[in-house]
């Protein structure tokens, strides 16, 4: 094939894309293609909003839950007056945070041991949150604590 026929070929093919795409052209000239088009797209728009719809309610229904359960958790066991006293000792600091060395000598602990069991459980129940900074844990009054 010589290279006039090559191009020939090439030129044709051309023309047979364009005309594909001007009938492509042609049929979205028409109105019922557009409003087909936006009927399909509003259809998609309001199965995605159900669905939207549906885990917003899952969700705030398991919000609901997580807070009913941690008030049923502070609520459940009654602390003892040790508890009370580290709980208001921390209430009483201005950056309300202690660590287990503090809460050894301000209680007269023996060991840290003791002061870090006492700490641990009043975030384990829901009153104090640990945060670790280093090698050290501070305890801070958790939220629902704050309020009370």
């Amino acid at each position: 094939m010589g290279m006039e026929e090559k191009k020939f070929v090439e030129k044709n093919e051309k023309l047979n894309d364009l005309a594909e795409i001007e009938k492509e052209i042609e049929k979205l000239r028409d109105p019922t293609v557009h409003a087909s088009i936006m009927y399909a797209v509003l259809r998609e728009r309001e199965s995605t909003n159900l669905i939207l719809k549906n885990l917003l309610q899952r969700i705030e229904k398991l919000e609901e839950k997580i807070i009913e359960l941690e008030s049923k958790r502070l609520r459940k066991v009654e602390l003892s007056d040790t508890d009370k006293a580290i709980l208001s000792y921390i209430k009483m600091k201005e950056n309300r945070e202690v660590t287990a060395k503090e809460i050894q000598k301000i209680f007269n602990y023996r060991k840290r041991n003791a002061a870090c069991a006492r700490l641990s459980r009043l975030s384990d129940l829901g009153y104090l949150e640990r945060k670790k900074v280093s090698k050290e844990v501070y305890y801070v009054l958790s939220e629902a604590t704050e309020e009370k």
